[in-house]
């Protein structure tokens, strides 16, 4: 006999099998689970290496899932907002422009519009956040992996002969309880060379079989906390390097 409890067990479990699912449909040409995103530049060089070599991780728990989701939202808010707004006009969404990027890098902008009373053409990249990031981290908003990120969307578009004036990310609480903040942001001054050691890690696994260094909280201090969320940790990478207290 099915109790009530075993009934609130399956229903999260069918739950669950049906958002792995809506995750893997989303990428049915691949886009997600090739080449070195964007948005991995200015993470550990080891993860981006073992993610692109497909290394093996763990799988995804329903709680990410689903703020993948609450991300997609908020994506899909902005750009609706632009498209209705009287003062700004469209001119991309969700653009593709990894035939503007050096192999095997690969980016998905999220929006570019242009400000008709300035006619500044302005590219935005939507980011999300926990209600404490707004609260007690906020001086460290915006973030500089963000501003690389935006930097090679920019890069991108500009090699692919579309222009534009201004960067721009815009930083939502996923539980909307702190007002949107946008940043106008410098690009990132030493985007080419960053694209570089990537690339150049990329290819040195590839040839040699050898992994970038894991993190050092002594050398890496202000990347080490990555080391707590990666979903490699403990599985293909050892983790971070302790060093001396």
């Amino acid at each position: 006999m099915t109790t009530a409890i075993d009934l609130s067990e399956d229903l999260l479990d069918d739950f669950y099998t049906y958002m792995l699912n809506c995750n893997d449909a989303k990428d049915e040409d691949g886009y997600y689970s090739t080449g070195i995103h964007c948005s991995q530049l200015g993470m550990c060089k080891r993860k981006v290496v073992m993610d692109y070599f497909k290394f093996e991780r763990k799988q995804y728990g329903l709680t990410t899932l689903l703020m993948f989701e609450g991300g997609n939202h908020f994506h899909g808010m902005v750009q609706t907002w632009i498209r209705n707004s009287k003062r700004f006009k469209l001119l991309y969404e969700n653009f593709n422009i990894t035939e503007g990027l050096p192999k095997p890098i690969t980016g998905k902008l999220d929006v570019v519009f242009q400000d008709t009373i300035t006619n500044s053409i302005i590219l935005a990249d939507v980011k999300t956040a926990m209600p404490l990031m707004f609260k007690n981290f906020i001086n460290t908003l915006p973030k500089e992996n963000h501003i690389i990120q935006v930097t090679s969307y920019g890069s991108g578009l500009s090699k692919l002969n579309i222009h534009y004036d201004l960067l721009a990310i815009m930083y939502f609480d996923r539980a909307g309880s702190n007002k949107p903040l946008i940043y106008i942001v410098e690009p990132y001054k030493n985007i080419e060379d960053l694209f570089n050691q990537y690339m150049l890690a990329v290819l040195r696994y590839e040839q040699d079989k050898i992994l970038p260094p894991r993190l050092d909280d002594v050398l890496d201090k202000d990347q080490a906390w990555q080391c707590s969320y990666c979903d490699f940790n403990n599985i293909s990478c050892e983790g971070l390097m302790k060093g001396d207290k």
